[in-house]
């Protein structure tokens, strides 16, 4: 259920700028440490902490719409630490489903108050009040927020008697067979007096914490918000997929935002009425991912899930899908022809693609050692390619591999060798389609035609580069 369409926020903790368009049911956030997720999630929560009234400094160029929709003043107590690098003010605009909001107050709401809904901006030091619009539909907005730290929460709450607390015991039950453990056979035939057998009350603080987390959010009401940061915590691979099929199960009547810097937990073949944000280090912002490049071919896509946790030695870095299986096809024929354990090593190497125009947003996805990596772009990206580089090296986070542009593959030679930082090469020729022969007039033939034409020059010289 989409609640929230857009947030906009500027200057608030450590977020200087960040607008979020097209949000789902669903919303993950995906960044490395001290990006901002866990902070777009709180300024989220603050809908959930707001207190109403008629409090007198309510905005005087809103009376006019306040007295047609008996608008309350609306004020939020803060901190200093909620403005961004210690500047005089900060905002947050939210833009409500209409749907939702009619919803709610049944009655249609005029165009202009629908994109001017809310907005807070500061006025002191420890008071943040509305300066355009509150609705008493907000009033019945609930947030349910499980922070990193919720572990300490549940410290010394009795487990059993939490998931009496249930609206589906029954589903609870399951939930926790499936997601937890296969194992578990739960016995409740005394079941008003809470008796379950002792193993759930021996489970570990993680796998506690996500029961409670279920139990939380089953009996949240229609319509919440739900903010989970980090939820993969305390969870195995396969239970994380199980998990996530049980957000997006809870999403059709909830809207759910998650923060997460795992990119395991995100699986893009589960993936339906769900909206993907990426923190890129060349906007400084949070960039929203096409989820149908990932869906094509998850395995090869570089935005999250496989390469990160891949054990091949080698990572070759391209555009789109299509260029993946014309690497692919060129590669296997060089190493059938040139080396004797050619399959060792075609096995060894990963493929993977960085969404056609997306993939300067994707560098920082990229891993480091014990990997050889290489970035292959078209030659047409070479004067991006440049700047690109310079804005990433000035960007990055101290624990990513820095990149070089190589202008030839001399310099991709002894940048591999040296093994300090990533190259990053462009071919000769405009893009991949100019080296097969014959051209293809449609782009989806080009994996077809280089499976029946030897291997370009270029690319020889450039697997005998990475290869030896």
């Amino acid at each position: 259920m989409i609640v929230l369409k857009e947030l906009e926020i500027e200057n608030y903790r450590n977020i200087r700028y960040a607008r979020l368009e097209k949000l789902n049911d669903l919303n993950i956030f995906i960044g490395p440490n001290n990006c901002g997720k866990t902070n777009i999630l709180n300024s989220i929560n603050i809908l959930g902490n707001l207190e109403r009234g008629n409090f007198s400094y309510i905005d005087r160029e809103s009376d006019e719409i306040s007295r047609i929709f008996h608008i309350p003043g609306i004020r939020y107590l803060h901190s200093k630490k909620d403005i961004y690098e210690f500047g005089e003010s900060f905002k947050l605009r939210y833009l409500f489903s209409y749907r939702k909001i009619n919803l709610r107050i049944k009655q249609p709401y005029h165009h202009y108050v629908m994109e001017n809904i809310f907005e807070f901006v500061l006025r002191g030091e420890k008071e943040t009040r509305a300066e355009r619009i509150g609705i008493p539909s907000l009033k019945e907005i609930t947030t349910v927020f499980a922070p990193e730290n919720r572990f300490g929460r549940y410290k010394d709450v009795d487990v059993s008697e939490y998931i009496l607390k249930s609206r589906d015991i029954s589903f609870i039950l399951r939930f926790i067979r499936e997601v937890i453990d296969s194992k578990v056979r739960l016995k409740y035939n005394d079941i008003k007096n809470g008796k379950f057998e002792k193993i759930i009350e021996d489970q570990g603080s993680g796998i506690k914490s996500v029961i409670f987390l279920a139990v939380d959010i089953m009996n949240s009401e229609r319509g919440s918000i739900i903010l989970i940061d980090d939820p993969e915590i305390g969870l195995s691979a396969s239970a994380k997929h199980e998990f996530l099929k049980f957000l997006l199960e809870e999403s059709k009547n909830k809207q759910i935002f998650i923060s997460t810097h795992d990119p395991t937990f995100v699986n893009p073949l589960l993936l339906s009425r769900t909206s993907i944000y990426l923190f890129s280090l060349i906007n400084e912002n949070y960039v929203r991912i096409n989820i149908n490049e990932s869906r094509e071919d998850p395995v090869v896509f570089a935005g999250y899930l496989p390469h990160t946790v891949s054990l091949k030695r080698v990572h070759i870095y391209v555009e789109g899908t299509l260029d993946v299986y014309i690497y692919q096809t060129f590669l296997k024929k060089y190493l059938k022809s040139e080396k004797r354990e050619w399959q060792k090593i075609y096995n060894n190497t990963g493929i993977y693609h960085l969404a056609g125009d997306f993939w300067s947003h994707l560098l920082y996805t990229i891993p480091k050692d014990p990997y050889k990596v290489l970035i292959i772009l078209d030659g047409d990206k070479r004067g991006k390619a440049k700047e690109i580089v310079r804005r990433y090296n000035k960007n990055r986070l101290e624990n990513l591999k820095p990149l070089k542009f190589c202008s030839n593959l001399r310099t991709v030679k002894r940048t591999l060798k040296e093994g300090r930082k990533c190259p990053v090469y462009c071919l000769q020729k405009k893009n991949i389609e100019e080296y097969l022969k014959p051209h293809p007039k449609d782009k989806r033939n080009g994996p077809y035609i280089a499976e029946r034409m030897d291997v370009p020059l270029e690319f020889r010289n450039l697997f005998s580069v990475i290869y030896g």
